[in-house]
């Protein structure tokens, strides 16, 4: 299995970073179809575009931090399709609301698929890699806490994932 492991500390960028390189790759190859499964989403901030070096990969965005909401109704609206797998409560509804409203942007791209609330699985899914562990897609789980990560760039692990993500939410609510 070719996996890498990854150890977050209080106050550090490890997992930032990560997700920042992750989603770029994303807007330089869009993957087919995205997952990101999550009892809790919020709004994190993805790409740091304070000096401008994103510009090349989407010209409309301003310097500044690029949350996670904008850089997936981008990467829908190059079509990619995305797959969010939440609890449907408290924190995470501004985050459903932002992609309920997207979808009027990207039709058929966004798909909120209703799993049960006790939903504790964390990982987000892609064509090239898939990232599993700890945390949730929240400052705390980014950043705060300490949380493990696991990175995978296996094609069979990939594929395991993805037909077992498709099996148990196959529809949107």
């Amino acid at each position: 299995m070719n996996a890498r492991e990854i150890r977050s500390q209080q106050s550090s960028r490890q997992l930032g970073d990560l997700l920042q390189s992750l989603f770029s790759v994303e807007l330089l190859a869009p993957s087919r179809d995205l997952w990101l499964v999550s009892p809790w989403i919020g709004d994190i901030p993805i790409l740091d575009n304070r000096a401008g070096q994103f510009q090349a990969l989407a010209p409309e965005w301003d310097r500044g931090r690029i949350g996670l909401s904008r850089v997936l109704i981008y990467l829908a609206g190059l079509g990619t399709g995305i797959h969010v797998v939440t609890r449907d409560e408290g924190y995470n509804q501004g985050f459903i609301e932002e992609m309920r409203e997207a979808r009027r942007l990207v039709p058929g791209r966004i798909r909120l698929h209703d799993p049960s609330n006790r939903l504790h699985e964390k990982g987000i899914l892609a064509e090239r890699w898939y990232l599993e562990g700890s945390l949730n897609l929240t400052p705390s789980g980014i950043s705060l806490n300490q949380e493990r990560a696991l990175l995978h760039v296996t094609p069979s692990v990939i594929a395991e994932n993805r037909i077992e993500f498709m099996n148990r939410w196959p529809e949107e609510a």
